[in-house]
Order: structure tokens, then sequence, then C-alpha cells
């Protein structure tokens, strides 16, 4: 079920893709993958209330995953981003801990460096979002000089 739901998620069919993944927990309700998987089909389709408690539910099978709460941190950070009324700063500030943790946990973790910039500059916080923007600079270079070293 969870293959079948990733090959809907790659072709944009976010409802048989949720309804995969709901399958798949019905077989395996402490896989943390699962549940990450759901996490992140509910985000798609913009259902953050459930998107939340799909991530709530794999950190608490796995706390140390930079994966997971860099997932979290962009709910936070859509929840700001879409509301009619503006950016919401204590959305944003909630994303900003998320990064910041999956950061702690993995400090290349480059999409959390990325999305932490964001944050930082809509929270007019610009010399903290310079040098996010510049850890992601730094770690995609070494990538790149890690491939090449690696032919």
């Amino acid at each position: 079920m969870n293959n079948r739901g990733l090959a809907h998620f790659a072709t944009g069919h976010f409802k048989e893709c949720k309804n995969d993944y709901i399958g798949a927990l019905e077989q395996d309700s402490t896989n943390p993958e699962y549940l990450f998987n759901l996490g992140t089909v509910l985000l798609e389709m913009r259902e953050a209330d459930e998107a939340h408690v799909a991530f709530d539910k794999a950190m608490e099978l796995d706390r140390s995953s930079a994966k997971l709460w860099h997932a979290k941190g962009l709910v936070f950070e859509r929840e700001s981003t879409w509301s009619k009324e503006g950016m919401i700063p204590e959305k944003d500030e909630q994303a900003i801990r998320c990064f910041k943790m999956a950061l702690d946990l993995q400090p290349d973790f480059a999409p959390s460096s990325f999305h932490l910039g964001q944050a930082f500059h809509r929270s007019h916080h610009f010399q903290a979002a310079l040098h996010c923007f510049k850890n992601v600079l730094e770690h995609k270079q070494k990538n790149f000089e890690v491939l090449l070293a690696r032919g």
C-alpha cells in the first residue's frame, strides 16, 4: 500500500495516495515512514491540522529524525503563508523552532537551512536569513565536491 501511495503521490493523485497511506497504517500503525508519507500528502492537500497529527505521531516514534522536524516546520510555514490575513508571525516562530531542531539533529540538512532562511526573511531578521542561505550554498558546494571526488 505504501509503495502504491508513493506512485500516486508522484503522479499527483493525492486522494488515492492518502487512502493508500491510511491503508498502510492500518497494517502497521507504528511505522514512522508511513506517518511521514501521510503527513506529506496531507500537507500537499492543504489539510494542515491532519498533517500536524500525522507528523506528531511519527515524531512520537522517532524524535531524532531531522526529516520529521523539517516536515513539521513546513506545516507551520505553509499555515503562515496560506493565511488570508497575511503572514502569521506565531506560525513562523514555530516553523523556525522546528527547522532549528532539524539542523541541530543534522547540521548539513540544506532544506531546513533554506526554509529557516525564508522564515527569518519573512520575520525581517535579514542577517540571520543571509547566514542560512550562505549555509545552503556551502553545503551544496560540499555535496557537489563529494560527488566529483566520487567520480
